[in-house]
């Protein structure tokens, strides 16, 4: 608690030493408020040191020690959310030009022609082996229905049924990759 002395030496400090506190920061942030505010925090240290019953010699360059300290923490502060801000714009800058090289690098044919080539596959190995083998008889190696046929030893009605029901089974495995 502070005595009637102290609250004197503080009170004729403040009214003598603020503004200068006020123009001594203000030279630095070239923001009234702010310096405002470290002269206030100033003030607030001498109060504190002075209900604690601590003496302050010299009141001036003590005022303009603490004052100095303000502002440097008051920059350091600054820096540090500027380093922080700045972190996070390269952080989302890297994360853009990943997504741009991404994309760069994204050939959607590709995808496309390997999800339909994976869709064949996966349709052949669910046909019976003598529709699969007609069917690539006819679409891998070009044969005609009547050479898959004697190839095969069936008619050709035969062949066009296992051809037919091929094609379904593909359509209807591409149209569910369409859904």
């Amino acid at each position: 608690m502070p005595t009637p002395e102290n609250i004197e030496i503080f009170t004729a400090a403040y009214r003598r030493y603020y503004a200068q506190c006020v123009h001594f920061a203000l030279s630095y942030t070239h923001d009234k408020s702010e310096a405002e505010d470290i002269a206030a925090e100033t003030m607030l240290t001498l109060w504190l040191k002075l209900s604690h019953g601590e003496e302050v010699r010299l009141m001036l360059p003590f005022l303009m020690s603490i004052t100095r300290n303000k502002i440097l923490q008051y920059y350091r502060n600054k820096l540090h959310k500027m380093k922080a801000a700045e972190d996070m714009r390269s952080n989302m800058c890297a994360e853009m030009e990943m997504r741009i090289n991404s994309l760069m690098e994204c050939n959607p044919y590709q995808i496309y022609f390997t999800d339909i080539s994976e869709i064949l596959e996966e349709s052949l190995k669910e046909m019976s082996p003598q529709t699969r083998e007609i069917f690539k008889m006819s679409r891998e190696h070009a044969m005609s229905n009547s050479e898959i046929a004697k190839a095969m030893n069936v008619g050709i009605k035969s062949v066009e049924y296992h051809i037919t029901r091929a094609l379904k089974k593909i359509r209807r495995n591409l149209d569910d990759y369409k859904h």
